[in-house]
């Protein structure tokens, strides 16, 4: 993806997100401004969700859709930063950095 969207859209839209969660076919991302959420929902969710189903298969087979919500406070409390730093997907198995540091679909 990041070959695909080039090294600026990389850097500002997607590696910041985090993973809020991973629940009934929807995977949760958190974006930390509006304009990023609606970047991200606008133009990557689909992307997103394409390779997250692959990426998630084994734990979730069926990931339809990808949502993406303005980061809570919570998330800012000794949560990673960025999606790229997060080793695991809430309540769902292992996410970490080989989709977001070394996946380039």
């Amino acid at each position: 993806m990041r070959k695909d969207i080039g090294d600026a859209a990389w850097r500002h839209w997607i590696k910041p997100l985090r993973i809020s969660r991973l629940e009934d076919g929807t995977l949760t991302l958190e974006a930390e401004s509006t304009l990023a959420r609606e970047r991200v929902s606008s133009q990557y969710a689909d992307r997103l969700r394409v390779i997250s189903a692959a990426e998630f298969n084994d734990v979730s087979p069926s990931i339809r859709h990808v949502e993406v919500r303005l980061a809570s406070n919570r998330a800012r409390s000794g949560q990673p930063h960025r999606l790229s730093e997060q080793k695991q997907a809430p309540a769902a198995g292992t996410f970490g950095d080989h989709w977001i540091g070394n996946r380039t679909a």
